[in-house]
């Protein structure tokens, strides 16, 4: 199923932003964004998109790009900044991550 070809990389894509928070407090004094905003904002307009859809696999996997999209984006403007030599790799990391989800929602 869809849910269990995507479940690694999610469990990969957590535990690499637990990384990314602990390194942004140590290195930089600061608190990532609360990512229930985001989440909230994506399950409102997912009940509305189901609505209208008859299928939603197509929907989830083009939202899903979306959001990998948008992710790619921010760790790109992160890489327009100085970092602390400990925060690039995983950043870097993070966005292999979102090429291998993507080839899998291609795939």
């Amino acid at each position: 199923t869809l849910r269990d070809a995507l479940k690694p990389h999610y469990t990969e894509r957590l535990n690499q932003m637990r990384k990314l928070q602990e390194l942004a407090r140590a290195h930089l004094k600061m608190l990532p964004r609360d990512a229930d905003v985001e989440r909230d904002d994506f399950l409102w307009l997912w009940s509305r998109l189901k609505s209208f859809v008859g299928n939603d696999s197509q929907v989830l996997i083009n939202e899903l790009l979306e959001q990998e999209r948008v992710l790619m984006q921010a760790l790109s403007t992160l890489f327009t900044h100085p970092l602390p030599d400990p925060i690039e790799p995983v950043v870097e990391e993070c966005m292999q991550g979102c090429r291998k989800l993507i080839r899998e929602l291609y795939s």
